[in-house]
């Protein structure tokens, strides 16, 4: 549903539920989904990039260990092949990385604002355009945004038809 709202243009959002998607349905496939839960709720904090099985210690199996190839791809700041990685390893697979080429890390101040990462996922930036939009132009704003709006989502709608 959510493709056929936005369009066709993939973005953040779209490829961390595709990676998140792939890890779930890798350890499903094996019988692992139980024991690798992966993150419950979408934070997009950076703690550690390794997951460990705590219920069976030592003695359990691993995580599925990957490693991100991107080819040719660009690896700039906040590309969509960093959301998918961020997608897999929430996912429950474990993908050493760092939070430096996720959406919401500053290089100048070497920070990164799991915030900023948090809310490129769940929209607020589409949000706040067809806010704006729809306080500058309502006839633009009902041309650009009908399909949401014949489906009844405001802007204030967005965060939760894109956690579902």
């Amino acid at each position: 549903m959510l493709r056929s709202l936005v369009g066709s243009e993939m973005c953040i959002r779209d490829s961390y539920c595709t990676g998140l998607l792939c890890a779930r349905r890798l350890l499903n496939k094996f019988g692992l989904d139980e024991k690798f839960p992966g993150t419950e709720e979408i934070t997009a904090e950076y703690e550690d990039a390794y997951i460990h099985n705590e219920e069976d210690g030592e003695d359990g199996p691993a995580a599925f260990h990957a490693l991100m190839d991107v080819g040719l791809k660009s690896t700039t700041l906040g590309s969509k092949l960093f959301a998918a990685l961020k997608g897999a390893f929430d996912g429950g697979l474990e993908i050493p990385h760092s939070e430096k080429k996720f959406f919401g890390y500053d290089p100048d101040g070497k920070e990164y604002d799991a915030e900023e990462h948090r809310d490129r996922i769940f929209g607020a930036h589409v949000a706040a355009y067809m806010e704006s939009m729809e306080a500058d132009d309502p006839d633009k704003y009902a041309t650009h945004f009908s399909k949401f709006i014949e489906a009844g989502i405001s802007c204030d709608d967005l965060e939760d038809l894109y956690g579902k």
